[in-house]
């Protein structure tokens, strides 16, 4: 698993999950991994907001959209807090989010 920019979109970043098979998902409280809510990303040491994500199924990838552009040549860190227990990996995810009250899953997270 390892993280990219994905020019020449100067606001994506790409969560690349080789070699598991996404979407990661809890068996817990948060279901369906959230980038918005899991992930906290910092480039040049400047935290940025993810606006929006996908889940691209054809090339096993989170595409996480920035509110606004940034420098793709700069330092960028992803940061994780790994919850108890902590997100994994299915061959067969479920079509819908187990958590209560959240809608059905569309392959998009925004």
């Amino acid at each position: 698993m390892y993280a990219q920019t994905n020019a020449p979109y100067p606001n994506r970043i790409q969560l690349v999950l080789a070699p598991f098979f996404g979407p990661l998902v809890q068996d817990g409280p948060l279901g369906l991994f959230d980038p918005r809510r899991d992930v906290e990303v910092y480039v040049d040491g400047v935290k940025q907001v993810i606006q929006t994500f996908a889940f691209d199924a054809a090339n096993n990838r989170y595409l996480l959209y920035m509110q606004q552009a940034f420098n793709l040549q700069g330092t960028i860190q992803l940061v994780h807090h790994v919850p108890s227990p902590p997100f994994q990996f299915q061959t067969n995810p479920p079509l819908f989010d187990v958590t209560p009250g959240d809608e059905p899953m569309s392959g998009s997270g925004g």
